[in-house]
């Protein structure tokens, strides 16, 4: 079993993370409480610091995430304790980066911090943008102690060791789990642990799709049931429902995992992960084999659905 925390470039990270979508928008698939209120924001963010988590993970395209974050931290006086990655907007003018430098300035008043542990551009499509003035600004950002570390969150794994030689990135984002196990299959990670980067995974539940129930999945999702029904099947020979093989999954991962809640209860049960009896290469193998022939590319990327 793997530990709690880690160290990266001498600094000690739990591996479980703080996800903000949710705490900003509708999101996810298997939603159906909707935003939380404040009050609720509060005891997620509260409960997270009790067991011990350290890294927190929004973007400025979250709806009311960062102001609704910073609110939370305030309120417990949690302003210091939290490590904070955001992600630039991704709607804003690719003509000019003028605008980045002031927006980190809203994102850190919003979120009642002093500056960002982490920023990430929100997409792999921004990267070929870093020498058209973008790079400039982040670096002001560094020199200016707002910045500390900066990267992309990519949709997979191409577009993810695209970007694994680019100096200016040291942590990543992407999307993994037991339907895109390819993070562990394919050993991506080892080379970036060389480079000293640091990778964290997001969508260990498929954005909630692999927690649902069969009948959920056929009114919202039809396009993956057959995927589905092979996947109760895959349970059902590891003898674990959904959620426990996902846990089994993510601690699998030497890495930090992102979890999004909804409620303070899902605080303890998503931190259980690291509990878990990691699955090994050859059982992640086995299972992919046998979902692998019903993937499609709209059924494991949630921005197709």
């Amino acid at each position: 079993m793997n530990e709690n925390f880690f160290e990266f470039q001498g600094e000690k990270l739990n591996r479980f993370v703080l996800g903000g979508a949710q705490l900003g928008l509708n999101y996810g698939i298997a939603n159906k409480s909707g935003k939380p209120e404040q009050a609720i924001i509060n005891s997620i963010v509260e409960e997270c610091y009790h067991v011990g988590v350290n890294l927190l993970d929004t973007a400025q395209a979250y709806g009311q995430s960062e102001i609704s974050i910073g609110i939370a931290l305030k309120n417990f006086n949690l302003t210091d304790h939290f490590k904070i990655i955001s992600k630039l907007d991704p709607a804003r003018s690719t003509e000019d980066f003028n605008w980045v430098y002031d927006s980190i300035l809203k994102s850190v008043q919003d979120l009642n911090v002093d500056s960002l542990w982490g920023l990430m551009l929100h997409r792999f499509d921004l990267v070929e943008h870093l020498n058209n003035g973008l790079l400039d600004q982040i670096k002001k950002l560094k020199e200016d102690g707002l910045v500390k570390h900066f990267g992309v969150s990519v949709y997979n794994i191409k577009e993810l060791v695209a970007c694994k030689d680019i100096d200016e990135f040291s942590i990543f984002q992407v999307p993994c789990n037991l339907w895109t196990p390819q993070l562990i299959l394919e050993n991506v990670l080892e080379g970036f642990k060389k480079k000293d980067k640091l990778v964290f995974v997001r969508s260990i539940f498929l954005q909630g799709l692999l927690l649902m129930k069969r009948d959920d999945v056929a009114k919202k999702a039809p396009f993956a049931i057959k995927a589905f029904d092979e996947w109760i099947r895959v349970c059902s020979k590891f003898n674990m429902v959904s959620e426990d093989l996902c846990f089994a999954f993510a601690n699998s991962l030497n890495t930090p995992v992102v979890f999004g809640m909804e409620s303070p209860s899902q605080v303890l049960k998503n931190k259980s992960f690291m509990g878990k009896n990691p699955l090994n290469k050859n059982e992640i193998e086995e299972i992919y084999n046998i979902l692998s022939e019903y993937l499609t590319d709209k059924i494991i990327n949630p921005s197709l659905w």
